[in-house]
């Protein structure tokens, strides 16, 4: 069986990829408990898309049908673009999946994402509702800066031993490259032992001591890819050990 992956933007960038973007209206409604920040975000979704919320902006990435509509969205205040306190996700209404895939951090610039997925043909509704304490939180019509990290640029091509888990599945890794240039853009293919290739694409979020952290997300045929990117290099560029979890998707591969 063929296996290809196709990876979306990564988490920190994904606004600029977004298929639909619109600001969220002011809550008109006055039953907020005080002292909470909350936003209702009701939309009509055709199959799958995943969901971004930043500041008081909505992003839609549509990776199957038509791409997901406003349904009356609300929030009393922007989500803050520091440190949140008392953070909570509800699912409150949907047809199919839909799940928090990562919480606003610092690490992804205080943005929101949610996946939903339905399989019933047409439109389905789906609500969620963020809440957090507005003490100790704010907000600035200044875009936060992004993660800071070391740029740097790798440019590495070499034989290895390795494993992707997708679900049950062990698809043998050989031989790796790894291309990240100046700006944190990152693509990683693997040569697969049935001569298969294996591709992933994302951004650096940060660097360590001993290597580089990225985020990455996609579709494994059927199976939907989202999760962080550990590569071990040296000093003088040389890629040592790769290993990604995102959810029934592992990777462990290392160079020898």
């Amino acid at each position: 069986m063929r296996l290809w992956v196709i990876l979306v933007a990564a988490l920190a960038a994904f606004p600029a990829c977004a298929d639909t973007q619109f600001r969220i209206r002011p809550m008109r409604r006055n039953d907020v408990p005080r002292g909470k920040g909350q936003c209702d975000i009701r939309l009509q979704v055709d199959n799958t898309a995943e969901i971004s919320v930043r500041g008081d902006m909505l992003f839609a990435h549509t990776l199957e049908g038509r791409d997901p509509r406003d349904d009356g969205s609300e929030c009393n205040a922007p989500l803050p673009d520091r440190d949140i306190h008392g953070f909570r996700f509800e699912a409150k209404e949907s047809r199919g999946e839909m799940r928090l895939v990562s919480e606003p951090t610092r690490m992804n610039r205080h943005t929101l994402l949610v996946y939903i997925r339905d399989s019933t043909p047409g439109e389905g509704r789906y609500h969620f509702r963020l809440t957090w304490d507005l003490e100790g939180g704010g907000y600035s019509e200044a875009p936060p800066p992004a993660p800071a990290y070391r740029r740097t640029e790798v440019r590495f091509r070499g034989p290895g031993e390795g494993v992707a888990r997708i679900g049950e599945r062990d698809m043998p890794l050989l031989e790796a490259r790894v291309d990240v240039d100046p700006s944190g853009d990152a693509t990683v293919v693997f040569q697969t032992a049935g001569r298969e290739t294996l591709t992933l694409m994302g951004v650096v979020e940060r660097t360590e001591a001993d290597g580089l952290r990225a985020v990455m997300s996609g579709q494994v045929g059927p199976i939907h890819v989202r999760g962080g990117m550990f590569l071990t290099v040296d000093e003088r560029g040389v890629v040592r050990k790769i290993s990604m979890d995102g959810g029934e998707v592992r990777v462990r591969w290392e160079g020898r």
